[in-house]
């Protein structure tokens, strides 16, 4: 009867490098799950420049537009206006190329917009009170 014995030597290093290559599987996994979390559909204002306008992204286009109209939509007139609260109604006070009139939404640079969505060729945010913002879009790429 034979016996086989099988030396082995163990540097110390060999787990350590298996370890750091478990580690580096786990980060990358985990990065990869953290930007699956995103949502899909949010708005997040890229940039700004107060001559070209403002930079939109959502879902990876990019939406170059410019301040269209600003305020607190209201139906009558005064002294017997009231609030329009229809998602459709237009804020009364057009930017006329005033870039700096939708200066509100520049805390949102390089963050999620909440209140932000699409309607046809305009981006409108919707503030506190029905105060809105409205952007034109003018070019996606």
């Amino acid at each position: 009867m034979s016996l086989d014995i099988e030396t082995r030597t163990i540097s110390p290093c060999e787990g350590t490098i298996s370890t750091l290559k478990s580690s580096s599987c786990m980060l990358l996994l985990l990065l990869v799950l953290v930007s699956c979390n995103q949502s899909k559909d949010q708005w997040t204002l890229q940039s700004y420049d107060k001559d070209k306008g403002y930079v939109f992204v959502r879902n990876g286009v990019e939406y170059q537009a410019k301040c269209f109209a600003t305020g607190q939509p209201v139906l009558g007139a005064p002294p017997n206006e009231t609030p329009d609260t229809s998602s459709d109604a237009m804020p009364p006070n057009p930017a006329f190329g005033q870039e700096s009139a939708c200066d509100n939404v520049l805390p949102y640079l390089h963050k999620p917009i909440p209140h932000f969505r699409q309607d046809g060729s305009l981006l409108v945010l919707t503030e506190e009170k029905n105060y809105k913002l409205e952007f034109e879009i003018i070019h996606a790429k």
